[in-house]
């Protein structure tokens, strides 16, 4: 991603986006308050989104998709959950990762830790 940040930056893309309403709260947030926003934008989402994304969704489009496919509409789906332009297509792209990651290890704990790791490395980055 951060090869795309410049074209991000130049196309104003990221500044109109949802994204720069989680930089500035975070950004704003005093030291006692970071514990919980690692918590509500880390680990709380990258659970939930698996559970979901993964545990559910994959799990069942795999019966009709099979494993390829089932991949491919699940990333599909969970990038057009995380809405406009710029967040959707990374959250596209961490999907195919995820949904591969489940596949690999059968399961939705090596894509939860996965996605738990992502969240916290882009929540303490900003």
């Amino acid at each position: 991603m951060d090869r795309l940040t410049p074209v991000i930056n130049l196309l104003d893309l990221r500044q109109n986006s949802h994204l720069a309403q989680y930089d500035a709260a975070v950004a704003a947030e005093p030291g006692a308050a970071w514990p919980w926003m690692l918590l509500g934008l880390g680990v709380a989402p990258g659970i939930g989104e698996e559970l979901f994304f993964r545990g559910a969704l994959q799990r069942g489009l795999r019966r009709h998709l099979g494993p390829g496919g089932a991949v491919l509409v699940a990333a599909a789906i969970f990038g057009a959950f995380h809405g406009e332009l710029v967040h959707a297509a990374g959250a596209f792209a961490l999907g195919l990762y995820l949904g591969a990651a489940a596949e690999i290890t059968g399961g939705t704990r090596a894509p939860m830790a996965c996605h738990v790791l992502n969240n916290l490395a882009a929540v303490r980055g900003v």
